[in-house]
């Protein structure tokens, strides 16, 4: 597991403590150990510190105007379709099928940027597939309309 993706999970989740992205990580590896993997455990802790120093006080958060609502909106749409089973490249391609029909064909880095400065406050962040896959689709779902609404 990349360590952008612990620091996208403490983010996201708002987790303060452990526990927290120990849940996420237990939801995809449902027989692991923390006691048989203390070099992630301490990625763990170093993830929740280091977001707290540094990242989260550099976060700029954007407000979507209506063409990224809208966008948003049909992401949401299509993830409800989806079931927790879909391997992260499928839900990558719905990502992008998104972005095409909304306008982001000719620039869909300007589609991932958008979300990236909506959901994560920054403007880059985690392949989308990837971390909507690991924090779960109906927890994504959630995030999502946080910021849309």
């Amino acid at each position: 597991m990349p360590f952008s993706v612990l620091l996208n999970l403490v983010g996201t989740s708002n987790a303060t403590d452990k526990d927290v992205l120990w849940k996420f990580i237990k939801k995809n590896k449902k027989n692991i150990k923390i006691s048989d993997h203390p070099i992630l455990d301490g990625l763990v802790g170093y993830a929740l510190k280091y977001f707290e120093d540094i990242v989260k006080p550099n976060k700029k958060f954007k407000k979507p105007n209506e063409k990224e609502k809208k966008a948003l909106k049909d992401l949401v749409n299509r993830l409800k379709e989806c079931n927790e089973e879909m391997n992260p490249e499928a839900i990558q391609t719905i990502v992008y099928s998104v972005g095409k029909d909304n306008g982001y064909k000719d620039n869909l880095r300007d589609w991932f940027k958008a979300i990236y400065e909506i959901i994560f406050g920054d403007q880059d962040g985690p392949r989308m597939g990837f971390f909507i896959s690991f924090f779960g689709i109906k927890e994504s779902i959630e995030l999502i309309n946080k910021y849309i609404k």
